[in-house]
């Protein structure tokens, strides 16, 4: 099983700023992969696995904020699940 996400739930946080949140998983031997958000500009980026052990530290792999639409790539520990937040606007 390859890198999967599930579609964001998009919840309004105050004026302007929207939270994406969902989550992520990965199959034996895969580490991590993009998620799409569909929000226009990035500012904050929260990953919180759901292994029993992590085997590595989960970042993602951008320099925020993150503008145009791009997807944030996050990186993980082996075979890695969790949730995500990511908070940004329009």
């Amino acid at each position: 099983m390859a890198f999967a996400y599930t579609t964001p739930e998009m919840v309004g946080k105050g004026v302007g700023m929207v939270m994406a949140r969902g989550t992520y998983t990965n199959g034996i031997g895969d580490t991590g992969g993009d998620i799409k958000t569909g929000l226009r500009l990035i500012k904050y980026v929260f990953l919180t696995p759901t292994k029993d052990a992590v085997t590595s530290a989960h970042t993602y792999n951008v320099t925020l904020p993150l503008d145009n639409y791009t997807a944030v790539t996050i990186v993980t520990g082996d075979a890695e699940g969790g949730t995500y937040e990511i908070w940004g606007t329009w």
